[in-house]
């Protein structure tokens, strides 16, 4: 006849992992990073940019924190889905009305909000922001900490150049 305490004290072990929520998936360590919160408005023409997903794109490493804009145009950036800010340096700015970020929106995402008068704004079309502020952006800020607000005011001749 077989010890059934073994069995008893792994099925003990499986139910308490269970109910402790255990993931098995490392978790980020944002310890040691030094996380710069960052806000701001997005105009287009003097019309706030609804619904667009703004980026921060380091220069050296490639890595972005991402937002989109609300009814009124603001944004704050995420630096990854579970925390806010981003790294200090120079980064490049990009607008897209299309882009998509794992784990940040999607195509089950709803297409937009509901302001507090009830009414959805209109989304503006992929192709509205141009190219000068999208794929091939001019836009640079250097995040230092001394600034956490990035406001930028687009125009569609191109003729922005920097945040205000």
């Amino acid at each position: 006849m077989t010890n059934p305490a073994p069995l008893k004290f792994l099925f003990g072990l499986m139910i308490v992992a269970a109910i402790c929520g255990c993931d098995p998936r490392p978790r980020p360590s944002y310890r040691g990073l030094e996380l710069i919160p960052v806000s701001g408005t997005v105009t287009l023409d003097g019309q706030p940019l609804v619904d667009a997903i703004i980026t921060f794109t380091d220069t050296e490493t490639r890595k972005l924190s991402y937002a989109k804009t609300d009814s009124s145009g603001y944004y704050e950036l995420h630096f990854d889905k579970r925390a806010m800010g981003i790294m200090a340096g120079e980064k490049v700015v990009e607008m897209s009305m299309d882009r998509k970020i794992l784990g940040f929106n999607s195509d089950a995402e709803a297409d937009g909000e509901v302001t507090q008068e009830g009414v959805k704004p209109a989304k503006l079309p992929p192709d509205a922001i141009p190219a000068c502020y999208n794929r091939k952006s001019q836009l640079r800020v250097n995040v230092s900490g001394d600034r956490n607000e990035y406001n930028f005011d687009l125009k569609s001749d191109c003729s922005t150049t920097s945040p205000s």
